[in-house]
């Protein structure tokens, strides 16, 4: 026998035409079993070397090669195999045959192969194969996954006498493909299907069930109170409950089913939303059934790795019979159904109703019409003006993003702004605000006649709280020219109070742009005071409710007194929201509030009628001023006595205090202030903390227990802002606490506010 080599190492014909599933390994030489083995070695010495070395390179080929190759005969008889091979069909000294082997090969659809089929048989016909994957299910049970080639052996006569066989292993690639496609659609957490793979999982069901006209059931099942539970346990034992509310809804399947449990009877689609299918279900008594079954199961306390967790779910159930519908509906349905349950209470289950579907159907156009409303350009932006209490003027203005229909006309924010919420299209809708409201921030600060460029506000959304949002600042801040220093973002209690140490983090880097920040509705919220301070905010903005029961609900009126005394000693400005009647202005006026917004100044409008107001002198809203309480400081009036050792300070303070009208007067020491004091009566003193020799805490003191100046307002001036020193100072009765260095506006602002609540303490 001879099994002759081409040129190029692929086997073919002796005249030398290849043979179409040639393959590139080269062979070993074979004598013909007629000539002596060792003929040509003793014929010629340089011939024997040459075949020493053929034989040589052609063991450590055989040897080394990972790729399993087999030379067989007609009858499909393994005669010759190599290292990778032999291990394959059953280590060294194994034999065996490739037309009827002891393993199994298997098509990549699960198919076995006929005989004939098989790589040999085709090789021995002449047809060859080419890189032909197939799965191989070894005799110790291994399977691999293998990419085949097959080529047929011939004589120097064109006679075939075999086939060889060469199988390279792909096993580790197919591996790691699977994983990443299990992946892609599974949850990573439980190992359940995701969306992609459960809606087609659910359309299948839906399917089988118009053509067997059966009922289908979808339920959609959340914790109740998931968001407590990582805020009192951790998301570590969050996640531990995730998973074994995912192991007991999958206890929930019946063995009836007509899809298996592992064929994604039961999905996780994102937080703690879960979803099970149940086909040839007994219509809404079945489903009733099935949901408290789904409820016993989380009798039991879930193990974590703290204490037991109790939990209970709501369930919202969609049943549909017959005719075909669509899955995405269908899981929206259920989607309904479920907050329907969550609004009736704990533990809850409803049904989606049909009636419930026309409501659906107007959610669907509404979101659809609001997606389009940005791109027509439906949606503007209104500003409300802040207006500072001090001052009279305009000092800041809130973005407020408002939405004209062409056929429906204005919609009201309340309306369409949670759907924003919901289908996350406020994020581009707020970063367009954004957008918009520092354009017209950068015309502000050039325009004409402005004594000074207001500040502003644009508030945030929960879904816009990411980690996308700082790149959105810093383009919008590089592509208007907006000075952060004169940009605001308003957040709210709940907002941040969902992952606190999270917020903390981005509202630091917020701060680092130079972006003022605002705690919106504050007191309707939950925030602790522990985390408030950890907050850098710079104002806090008191919420309507409570401004709206000034002066007639003490309760109301003694929340606002506290938040007004708590945001000053954090250094804190406050905002009043919702004004809208003199008597709550001066009420706010009395205790010290530093701006106002509201009805009572104006509604939100374009912001060409803003120009007009930021170009006014003062803005005293659309009543006649009311008097003022008595002895109360007016803008621009009264006698301030500013001490401190530091003549930079003294001045500083000097210019910004009688730029806006006071009478000043200094002195640069504690015991020299006493006497001046005396003489002059002044509204306010401006007193340092830290003094060579008599400090402000002393002269304070003094001025406290001296009858003729118990009554003047005290405001204290310091560099350092530690909460002993605050504290400290309110025990003495300071009326505020200012830390330096300062910005003239707020100066004059919290003196203005400190002289008038002095004034309604004791209007004597």
């Amino acid at each position: 026998m001879a099994i002759t080599r081409q040129r190029g190492g692929r086997t073919g014909l002796p005249d030398g035409r290849r043979h179409s599933g040639g393959s590139p390994l080269i062979l070993l030489e074979a004598e013909p079993h007629d000539r002596p083995r060792d003929a040509i070695s003793h014929s010629n010495p340089a011939t024997s070397e040459l075949t020493a070395l053929a034989a040589a390179a052609n063991s450590l080929i055989r040897e080394s090669m990972t790729e399993m190759v087999a030379v067989c005969d007609l009858t499909g008889a393994i005669i010759m195999m190599n290292r990778a091979m032999a291990a394959a069909v059953g280590g060294p000294g194994a034999s065996g045959s490739l037309a009827a082997p002891a393993w199994k090969h298997r098509r990549l659809d699960g198919r076995t192969y006929a005989a004939a089929d098989l790589p040999l048989g085709r090789a021995l016909r002449g047809e060859g194969v080419t890189d032909e994957e197939m799965r191989v299910i070894w005799p110790d049970n291994r399977r691999q996954s293998v990419v085949v080639n097959a080529t047929t052996v011939f004589d120097d006569d064109g006679r075939t006498l075999g086939a060889l066989v060469m199988m390279r292993d792909i096993t580790p690639q197919r591996d790691a493909e699977a994983t990443v496609a299990f992946q892609t659609l599974h949850d990573g957490l439980t190992g359940l299907p995701g969306r992609l793979l459960f809606v087609e999982r659910v359309q299948r069901a839906l399917n089988r069930g118009a053509r067997h006209r059966w009922s289908t059931a979808l339920f959609a099942v959340k914790i109740d109170g998931f968001e407590a539970i990582n805020a009192q346990f951790g998301h570590d034992a969050g996640d531990q409950v995730t998973k074994e509310v995912g192991k007991r809804l999958q206890a929930c399947v019946r063995a009836s089913d007509a899809v298996s449990r592992e064929s994604g009877n039961v999905a996780r689609l994102g937080g703690d939303d879960f979803f099970l299918l149940c086909e040839r279900i007994g219509g809404v008594r079945g489903a009733t059934s099935m949901a408290v079954r789904i409820a016993s199961r989380f009798e039991r306390p879930i193990a974590t790795d703290g204490e037991p967790i109790r939990i209970s779910v709501h369930v919202g159930i969609r049943v549909v019979r017959g005719a075909k519908h669509n899955p995405n509906v269908i899981i929206r349905e259920a989607t309904s159904a479920l907050a329907l349950a969550r609004e009736s209470g704990v533990g809850r289950t409803a049904f989606f109703a049909e009636e419930m579907a026309a409501a659906e159907t107007a959610r669907f156009d509404e979101e659809h019409a609001l997606r389009n409303a940005l791109e027509r350009g439906e949606l503007r932006v209104a500003f409300q003006p802040k207006i500072s209490l001090a001052t009279d003027r305009v000092v800041g203005v809130e973005a407020l993003v408002r939405w004209n229909h062409p056929q429906r006309g204005p919609i009201p924010p309340a309306s369409f702004i949670p759907l924003a919420e919901a289908t996350g299209l406020i994020v581009p809708i707020g970063a367009w605000v954004l957008r918009q409201a520092c354009q017209q921030g950068v015309r502000w600060r050039e325009l004409k006649g402005v004594v000074s460029a207001p500040i502003v506000s644009v508030n945030l959304s929960a879904r816009q709280f990411d980690s996308s949002l700082l790149t959105t600042l810093r383009t919008v801040l590089a592509e208007t020219g907006m000075d952060p220093a004169h940009l605001c973002l308003e957040v709210t209690e709940s907002m941040v109070m969902g992952d606190p140490d999270l917020a903390i983090g981005m509202l630091h880097q917020i701060k680092a742009l130079g972006i003022s920040i605002s705690m919106d509705d504050f007191g309707t919220g939950y925030s602790s005071l522990a985390y408030l301070r950890r907050f850098p905010l710079t104002e806090l903005k008191i919420d309507k409710s409570f401004v709206d029961g000034l002066g007639r609900d003490p309760e109301s009126t003694a929340i606002v007194a506290a938040v007004m005394g708590m945001a000053h000693a954090m250094d804190l400005s406050v905002v009043a929201e919702g004004v809208e009647t003199r008597a709550q202005l001066d009420a706010l006026r009395a205790l010290g509030c530093d701006e106002a917004q509201g009805y009572y100044y104006a509604r939100p409008q374009a912001a060409e009628r803003i120009d007009e107001l930021l170009t006014k002198a003062r803005l005293d809203g659309d009543r006649a001023p009311a008097p003022r309480p008595q002895g109360a400081a007016e803008w621009g009036s009264g006698t301030i006595v500013i001490v401190d050792d530091a003549p930079e300070v003294r001045l500083h303070a000097r210019m910004s205090l009688t730029a806006a009208g006071f009478g000043v007067h200094e002195a640069e020491s504690g015991e020299g202030a006493i006497d001046l004091i005396r003489r002059v009566r002044p509204d306010c003193v401006l007193l340092d903390m830290h003094m060579a020799g008599m400090s402000g805490l002393d002269v304070c003191r003094v001025l406290r227990a001296d009858p003729a100046t118990r009554d003047v307002t005290v405001v204290m001036l310091t560099a350092d802002g530690k909460a002993a020193e605050k504290a400290e100072a309110f025990a003495l009765e300071a009326d505020d606490y200012i830390v330096k260095p300062f910005v003239p506006r707020d100066l004059v602002s919290r003196i203005t506010a400190a002289i008038r609540r002095r004034a309604a303490i004791d209007p004597s």
